[in-house]
């Protein structure tokens, strides 16, 4: 009877199980296609293009994940590949240090108001709708670049966007999604650790009673 029972309670961990195998599969092919298109994986270190000409950030073909697990040596080809796209982007350029500014500031708001549950959401609220708004702003941004860039580093998948603007916004958001977690089980907790004390009280206090009843009736 045992046995019938645990068989379909198997069956279905097992379902869940291979359901959760097909998410992160999933997952690790879209984090696999972003880096598809932002790095050059051969080795191969990107080159600045000439004054009008799109940014190069690699070849999305030439990324097979199979080759670096198996290829140990495609790793440091790897890491030189992402050395060469920091290089190659001029990271002095006056816009791109002011979006730096910007998000130092997003991270100093929201380690400043960690407290303040109200401007916390607001400030949360704010980040994820500019995170929304990535795509329609690396259009615009393509169109217009060069009127504040040097170069156009825009391209059709927004992979530069994605890296410069939406990913530090996502960390200082995650950021603030564990602290908000953090603090409610510590609150949870002292508000468990209140109620064991009042019910160990209320406890107490009922014994003490019973006690003096019992007293008085044998007197």
């Amino acid at each position: 009877m045992i046995m019938l029972m645990s068989s379909p309670v198997m069956g279905a961990e097992k379902g869940m199980l291979e359901d959760m195998w097909e998410s992160l599969t999933n997952a690790s092919n879209e984090a696999i296609e972003i880096f598809k298109s932002a790095f050059n994986v051969t080795g191969a270190i990107p080159t600045k293009p000439k004054p009008g000409k799109m940014f190069y950030f690699g070849d999305p073909s030439e990324f097979d994940m199979a080759d670096l697990s198996a290829n140990p040596s495609q790793w440091m080809q790897f890491k030189n590949s992402v050395k060469g796209f920091v290089s190659a982007v001029e990271w002095t350029e006056t816009w791109i240090i002011a979006l730096g500014i910007f998000h130092f500031t997003m991270l100093l708001l929201a380690i400043l108001s960690r407290r303040n549950s109200n401007i916390q959401i607001v400030l949360f609220c704010f980040m994820m709708g500019c995170i929304y708004l990535a795509e329609p702003l690396n259009r615009f941004l393509s169109t217009h670049w060069e009127s504040f860039s040097t170069q156009n580093y825009f391209d059709k998948h927004g992979v530069f966007l994605s890296v410069v603007w939406s990913t530090p916004l996502l960390l200082i958001g995650a950021y603030m999604v564990i602290h908000t977690l953090i603090a409610a089980a510590s609150l949870l907790v002292q508000v468990k650790r209140r109620e064991i004390i009042q019910h160990a009280r209320a406890n107490k206090e009922n014994a003490a009673k019973d006690t003096g009843s019992d007293k008085k009736k044998k007197q």
